[in-house]
């Protein structure tokens, strides 16, 4: 994997105004009742993926490790590890070419000449996307929320904002 440039990072650690949560829990009060859970498993993502984009898999501890350190040391994806479970990560890299290119014309600047990569985690079903927030929304679309997630009122109006993106709900 590419490494990001020095001096590109940004890393904004504001915390999130009380007007965007206000947003968030508004959209999450307005479409809870409407939607379903309908989360895909990680198999059906990975073959979506596959279908759309060419995929390279990462053997990397380095990298399995990122996914399972982002599950643990986050409180609403810690809460979905099952007891007495491993954890099982793949992660992959998506390849600059076919309908990939794209993703790699319209990254935003801080991503610019690194890697598109997309970790996953079976036991859990989370997802994480590096490097392309276009991806990371069209994920979000496809994969769908859980039991778990419809009830979380950030991860609700985030996916409601994504299928809005794509025109797959009303106003």
């Amino acid at each position: 994997m590419k490494k990001m440039p020095e001096g590109k990072i940004n890393i904004d650690t504001q915390e999130v105004s009380q007007q965007k949560v206000r947003e968030w829990k508004a959209v999450y009060e307005k479409y809870r009742s409407t939607l379903n859970v309908n989360a895909k498993s990680i198999l059906e993502l990975v073959e979506y993926l596959k279908q759309k984009y060419t995929l390279k898999e990462e053997a990397s501890e380095e990298f399995k490790n990122v996914v399972i350190n982002n599950i643990k040391l986050n409180k609403p994806f810690s809460k979905k590890i099952p007891s007495n479970k491993e954890l099982k990560p793949i992660v992959f890299t998506i390849q600059n070419e076919g309908k990939a290119k794209t993703l790699y014309e319209n990254q935003e600047e801080v991503y610019s000449g690194c890697s598109i990569v997309v970790g996953m985690e079976f036991e859990t079903g989370c997802v994480f996307v590096e490097g392309s927030s276009e991806l990371a929304d069209e994920i979000t679309t496809f994969k769908g929320l859980d039991e778990d997630d419809i009830n979380n009122y950030y991860l609700l109006a985030n996916y409601v904002r994504c299928i809005k993106k794509y025109n797959l709900i009303d106003e």
